[in-house]
């Protein structure tokens, strides 16, 4: 009985200290993290403390932070910030949850203005020096973006990188790159958006939990990231979002991105992984997808969705020629290219349910529409069983490749009502060319369906359909 009481009293010891180590810390005021009186009993938070801003105060990181958990706002406003006089880091082992009518943010860029030569590192004459320091990263009129400011002295700044222009009253966007690290899930009920400007005065965002799975879900309608990386340990370690999410970029170091509900949206190329990391990129169940360059796939690449899959704006590409064995499967949903789809035998290709649609009128005379290739390395076989792949409108570019060609050494799997498309009747784009197939021997289609309206289709060599082939207008 004696040592049943010892080991009764030593878990509830173990259970206060573990309570005492992880304890809540509310804010008293508005104002900056490291100061005590921002905070309930003058405690500013640290890493193992659970922080709750509260409603109508506001926040600003002005340091390098942790904490186990926060809370911004309590269900009527409250704001978090970061600073715009230094670059901080934020890292969260567990979860951010802004309440509805709260927000999370970065602040306004810093602007200011001053003169410039061509080609020069160095602009005279800024109006203002406010929180200019060593290290801030700059964008504006005619600096390249990344530029660092090196030197400032009075009203005259160095920075990294050569100005490109030559001009007077030059306006310049000053800002910090800031950095959350987050190991736990995003709910957003109010405002997340560390996207300002998508240049100068941002934050870089790392997912990082190691050992399970995060997720970004939520009531808020803004949810924006500047840069985020997943950085887990695996591909089975998964973001799952629920909402809609715009992101700049997204790089893929370890992980997988899942979309289950609610759309992604990049501003710039998207590349699943490297040649020596393997990650996943998944459109599942209603959510969907828009990428604003080229879709890279070097890891895995799942379309199952009731929604979409939107790719590029002209002149873009999905790129499944990269590595031996990345795999793309598109079981379900749109999928819609503006631009050309790519495709070796490197790559484990399924397309067994959806409908992909591609519009190559921003291509160059060295692109194709559709195209299967060898590769190096390559012997897994497309395979198409079920679903349609439409090119819309032939390529206009005088001297342009055929839109649809297929060369690869490895044949197609091709069945059940698998069916390419040309054209869309009438509403077909008029080219000189028109519509080119060009197969070797080796590859054959299971069912064509010709829709081009007035615009002609021309073939290179002998062409074998092994179903249906249908001409509803040409």
């Amino acid at each position: 009985m004696r040592n049943t009481v010892r080991i009764g009293l030593a878990v509830l010891l173990l259970a206060a200290i573990a309570t005492l180590s992880q304890a809540q810390i509310t804010s008293a005021a508005t104002g900056n993290w490291s100061a005590t009186g921002t905070w309930v009993g003058g405690v500013v938070p640290g890493a193992s403390d659970n922080v709750v801003i509260a409603n109508g105060h506001t926040v600003t990181l002005n340091t390098n932070a942790a904490a186990a958990s926060i809370t911004v706002g309590q269900g009527v406003s409250g704001v978090l910030t970061f600073s715009n006089a230094v670059s901080d880091t934020l890292s969260v082992t567990g979860n951010i949850t802004v309440a509805a009518g709260a927000s999370f943010i970065v602040p306004a860029q810093i602007l200011t203005t001053g003169s410039t030569t061509s080609a020069s590192t160095v602009i005279t004459g800024v109006a203002s020096t406010a929180g200019l320091v060593v290290g801030m990263n700059i964008s504006g009129t005619g600096i390249p973006a990344g530029s660092k400011i090196t030197a400032f002295d009075a009203s005259t700044i160095t920075i990294s990188l050569a100005a490109t222009v030559t001009g007077t009253g030059v306006a310049i966007a000053a800002g910090y790159d800031n950095a959350l690290v987050l190991g736990g899930n995003l709910v957003n009920n109010g405002t997340f958006d560390l996207s300002y400007g998508y240049g100068a005065g941002v934050c870089n965002t790392t997912l990082n939990n190691k050992t399970g799975d995060q997720s970004i879900s939520g009531a808020g309608t803004t949810t924006r990231f500047r840069l985020v990386t997943l950085d887990k340990s695996a591909v089975a370690n998964k973001v799952n979002a629920s909402i809609n999410v715009a992101v700049s970029t997204i790089t893929f170091t370890a992980g997988t991105w899942e979309q289950s509900a609610g759309r992604l949206t990049t501003t710039s190329t998207v590349q699943v992984g490297t040649a020596a990391a393997t990650t996943a990129l998944n459109i599942i169940a209603s959510g969907s997808a828009a990428i604003g360059g080229n879709l890279n796939v070097y890891g895995s690449l799942l379309v199952n969705t009731t929604d979409s899959l939107l790719v590029g704006s002209g002149a873009s590409k999905i790129d499944l020629t990269n590595v031996v064995g990345a795999v793309a499967t598109f079981t379900n949903g749109t999928v819609a290219v503006l631009g050309k789809m790519a495709i070796a035998s490197v790559s484990n290709v399924t397309i067994n349910g959806a409908n992909i649609f591609i519009d190559p009128k921003g291509f160059t005379a060295t692109d194709y529409a559709f195209r299967y290739t060898t590769g190096t390395g390559g012997v897994s076989p497309l395979t198409f069983t079920s679903g349609t792949v439409t090119i819309m409108n032939p390529n206009p570019t005088s001297g342009a490749n055929p839109e649809l060609a297929m060369s690869s050494s490895v044949a197609m799997v091709s069945s059940g009502d698998a069916t390419f498309i040309l054209g869309q009747g009438a509403g077909t784009t008029a080219s000189t060319a028109g519509f080119r197939i060009n197969l070797n021997t080796t590859n054959k289609l299971n069912n064509l369906t010709v829709n081009t309206g007035s615009v002609g289709v021309t073939r290179s060599a002998a062409l074998t359909v092994n179903g249906t082939l249908t001409v509803t207008s040409c």
